[in-house]
């Protein structure tokens, strides 16, 4: 958008910008360790894995527990029939909702369900330690043991109604195993790094990007036959993937961290998080409205895709150089202003980094023209203190201070 004079057009354009820039907010806290698992099926109803299972009808603002058993993870096929995972070798099953349960002990051999999957209302899988699979094909009441000689645990499963299917997991080793045939057979795709794998989203039976150990993205784009390490701007332990279409999708992680792509994981960017809790689950209901859950019950929830950052063309002069402006104001608390000139036609990134280091956010577009561009970064979690940003294109690299005072 060109900016001409300051007028009442303009100053809503930047009151809009403002309020796209505060992503993603703390709703609630919950009585729990910390949220494993998180299903809803409007924008009001519903549940939250968290020691047991948790039901709200308004959103996530209001919980009621449904069920108060230990619980690791769950599978809500509807509304009213769902699955619960937990220890010891336990899954729980629920017709209307959780007003009631029923319990099955597996006897698999091994101590605890991980994770918990279903193709269908009748087919499903459970995972855990050990490496040992379980299947059931009659809505849960019977679960049949499949042996299996890697005796990694198994952290995540994502499954697909045609049959087919993707478990992630590991230590030392990085573990993924497709599965076939409803959950009959499987196939090892383990990339062979050391680590391990926390998450797993499958799009389709092509595509499915897992997550892990020291800040790994791994995604595959022929069902397995090869996976691409991608960049996630990050070390930290990362624990969910999800995906509310092909093209955009939240990876969360400890200490808060909550990464964000648009363009199918091509590239990654840092969303501004209220917490500094490890994060451990994310669902999407559309591509704006979405929850995560952490450790200490603490839950968030944007309302528009986290706070996508705009970028806004300033001016229709052609700049004669590159140039990276001072931040205003500077000092800030909580929102500033980066502007900058490009002399020429390229990929942009805007980074900001701490005062020890660390890179704390980024903005990413593939292509701007040349011009002049305003984008605007939300400090709010962030604490008070020096940090350095830098414009990085194809030909140069600037960088500036700006102080943060809260």
């Amino acid at each position: 958008m060109i900016k001409t004079k300051v007028n009442i057009s303009v100053i809503t354009l930047l009151l809009t910008i403002s309020t796209v820039s505060s992503q993603w907010s703390h709703i609630t806290t919950l009585p729990v360790n910390k949220i494993s698992s998180i299903k809803f099926f409007t924008e009001d109803l519903g549940f939250i894995c968290g020691g047991g299972v948790w039901k709200t009808t308004d959103g996530g603002h209001n919980w009621s527990q449904i069920f108060s058993a230990g619980a690791n993870s769950f599978c809500f096929i509807d509304s009213l029939n769902g699955f619960v995972s937990g220890n010891p070798a336990r899954i729980y099953k629920t017709t209307n909702g959780g007003l009631n349960w029923d319990t099955t002990i597996l006897t698999s051999g091994f101590s605890g369900v991980d994770a918990i999957g279903f193709f269908n209302s009748n087919t499903g899988i459970s995972v855990g330690f050990n490496g040992i699979i379980n299947r059931t094909s009659n809505s849960g009441n019977t679960w049949y043991r499949h042996d299996t000689v890697y005796f990694q645990e198994q952290s995540s499963v994502s499954l697909l109604p045609g049959g087919s299917g993707w478990i992630a997991g590991g230590a030392p080793y990085e573990l993924i195993k497709r599965v076939v045939n409803y959950g009959t057979s499987w196939s090892y795709q383990s990339p062979g790094a050391i680590g391990g794998l926390n998450g797993v989203h499958a799009l389709n039976e092509n595509i499915v990007y897992v997550c892990g150990h020291s800040g790994v993205i791994r995604r595959t784009t022929n069902g397995g036959t090869n996976w691409t390490k991608l960049d996630s701007l990050t070390s930290r332990r990362l624990n969910a993937v999800y995906f509310s279409n092909t093209t955009s999708g939240n990876i969360v992680g400890e200490v808060g961290t909550i990464l964000r792509t648009t363009n199918s994981g091509v590239n990654w960017f840092l969303q501004s998080s209220p917490t500094t809790n490890s994060l451990y689950s994310v669902f999407y209901i559309n591509n704006e409205t979405g929850w995560i859950g952490g450790n200490n019950g603490v839950l968030l929830k944007t309302t528009n895709g986290g706070g996508i950052t705009a970028i806004n063309e300033i001016t229709n002069y052609q700049p004669d150089q590159y140039e990276l402006f001072q931040n205003y104001p500077n000092p800030f608390n909580p929102n500033t202003i980066i502007k900058f000139s490009l002399f020429k036609a390229g990929d942009v990134s805007i980074t900001i980094f701490s005062s020890t280091g660390e890179e704390v956010w980024r903005y990413i577009n593939n292509k701007l023209n040349q011009g002049t561009y305003e984008i605007e970064w939300n400090a709010e979690s962030h604490a008070s203190g020096l940090y350095f940003y830098t414009l990085k294109t194809n030909d140069i690299l600037l960088t500036k201070k700006m102080i943060l005072i809260k």
